[in-house]
């Protein structure tokens, strides 16, 4: 006898139904997974596009800091005008982006932020990982062809990224206005310091420089001056010197043999331009006769040093510019106060003051 098996093909209705109720009964549940799963990840590409756009800016300072200080005397030079220290907010989702670095406008097209406009100045928007426009906000950022002087008031700048997930993310440039602050009261110092001891030289070479009929050295011409006029005059002045290291020479008075005749131009500075030196060939030139480069053309923010060789108590020139050398001099102030720093014209942001000995 034989036994058959019968093939079955297909369900029961009632395995369906059972099917059909346990897949509506996780569905909701399926659902929200896939939900939060899909979530999470835009949400990650999100983090991730704003962790490098926060890198980019924060690269951006350093860049252009580095720029400006190599390179111009200062944010209104023509080769550093379009430059600024931080992006400027052109809408809420656009950003002004001022550097001559490629790289960095590489790195933000990289993560699918469109980029227009021409180098240095780009216009950028930004994506989150849903496709929406990123939006941006800022306070006391700087803008290209200014004086950079909030943080001098203790006001830091801070850009906000704004996603559509209702999350901000802020870049403060602390450490970066940190360093800029220490580098501004480093270079003041500086050139401080390099200014008393330059006036210092200056004098006592003059002191030893007695009045003589006949030139018995270098350092001793014909000519020279006595003591008591020898401290009374500013030879601080003589920074703006094109030849600073000149020294009196050519007999005045001839029953002293006292004399400053060669004092001209070219170690007696008679431009009054000078009183406020604050251009780049005037601050070319002082500071290659104090025995500092360039670098000290700008404070640590990239604004223009103004030095004042002959000041006040509010920074304002004073007796400039002094009457050259002379056997009884008269010219006052007899010493001088010199005021460096950060000047607009108006206000100075940050300064010190140095008195020539």
């Amino acid at each position: 006898m034989s036994h058959y098996k019968t093939l079955r093909k297909g369900f029961t209705a009632l395995e369906l139904i059972l099917v059909i109720g346990f897949l509506a009964m996780i569905s909701p549940t399926l659902f929200n997974l896939l939900t939060s799963i899909k979530s999470n990840s835009s949400r990650k590409i999100t983090n991730e596009k704003i962790s490098v756009i926060q890198e980019v800016v924060k690269r951006i300072y350093m860049i252009n800091l580095q720029e400006v200080e190599n390179n111009c005397a200062g944010w209104s030079d023509l080769a550093c005008s379009q430059l600024s220290l931080t992006p400027s907010i052109i809408s809420t989702t656009k950003l002004g982006i001022n550097t001559k670095s490629t790289a960095v406008i590489k790195t933000l097209k990289d993560i699918g932020c469109s980029v227009t406009g021409t180098n240095p100045q780009y216009q950028v928007e930004c994506f989150d990982g849903k496709g929406q426009n990123l939006n941006f906000a800022g306070i006391n950022l700087h803008v290209p062809n200014t004086l950079y002087s909030s943080v001098y008031a203790n006001n830091l700048p801070r850009l906000d990224i704004n996603s559509t997930d209702g999350r901000t993310r802020s870049v403060n440039f602390s450490d970066e206005t940190s360093y800029s602050l220490s580098h501004s009261t480093q270079k003041l110092n500086d050139i401080g310091n390099a200014i008393k001891s330059f006036t210092r030289i200056a004098k006592m070479r003059e002191v030893n420089n007695v009045c003589s009929d006949v030139a018995t050295s270098a350092q001793n011409p014909q000519g020279g001056l006595a003591s008591f006029d020898d401290v009374l005059i500013p030879w601080v002045w003589k920074i703006t010197a094109s030849n600073p290291n000149d020294i009196c020479s050519g007999i005045q008075d001839t029953s002293t043999n006292c004399g400053c005749s060669s004092a001209t131009v070219l170690n007696w500075e008679t431009d009054s331009q000078y009183c406020s030196i604050d251009t780049d060939t005037e601050l070319t030139r002082v500071l290659g006769n104090l025995g500092l480069g360039n670098l000290y053309r700008t404070d640590g923010f990239g604004n223009r040093i103004t030095i004042v060789p002959m000041s006040d108590a509010n920074g304002n020139s004073v007796s400039c510019p002094p009457s050259a050398p002379s056997p009884l001099y008269v010219n006052t102030p007899m010493q001088g106060k010199v005021r460096i720093g950060a000047y607009n014209g108006v206000t100075w942001f940050t300064y010190i003051d140095v008195y020539s000995e």
